[in-house]
């Protein structure tokens, strides 16, 4: 159950901050500073635009938060994210 929660909240958070608008618009005017501040072809700006990019710092919290932890959470945690990514629709 805790690989569960683990993959479904780094996907979960990852997606909403990558792709979304999030609450009041919070994570556009982010994604929008940080590319005014760096520019659009800088690797933080492409960065804070994919979900598996920021999965793999997402999946940190959560798996030193979970009871089995580890880097094996923190890797499945990450191609949870990336495999839903690659079979959603574009």
């Amino acid at each position: 159950m805790d690989c569960l929660v683990c993959w479904l909240a780094t996907f979960g958070f990852a997606f909403t901050i990558a792709l979304t608008h999030g609450p009041l618009g919070l994570f556009k005017t982010m994604r929008e500073k940080v590319k005014a501040r760096f520019g659009e072809k800088h690797w933080v700006t492409i960065g804070i635009g994919c979900p598996v990019c920021l999965s793999c710092w997402i999946a940190i919290p959560f798996t030193i938060a979970s009871d089995t932890g580890g880097i094996l959470m923190w890797a499945s945690s990450v191609g949870f994210t990336c495999a839903v990514t690659s079979i959603s629709p574009d």
